[in-house]
């Protein structure tokens, strides 16, 4: 999948709330069918992105965002 895709499915899935780094993660693999096997796998591609877009200024991030279930992301 590519960056521009990916960034692409992170900003739909989030807004300005406060959204669980899992559950975006979830709700992109939902979109793309992702096979369960492979859900950690495409995770660590997303939070990659989310990374980027966070040190772009386009998202923000409350904790460590390397622990998906306690981390929350949010558009600026």
């Amino acid at each position: 999948m590519e960056n521009s895709r990916i960034d692409t499915l992170i900003l739909a899935a989030v807004d300005g709330n406060w959204s669980k780094v899992a559950r975006v993660i979830g709700i992109i693999a939902d979109v793309e069918k992702v096979d369960v096997s492979r859900i950690d796998e495409m995770g660590l591609v997303v939070q990659a992105r989310l990374e980027v877009l966070i040190q772009t200024g386009i998202l923000e991030v409350q904790g460590n965002i390397q622990k998906w279930r306690h981390s929350e992301v949010r558009r600026t």
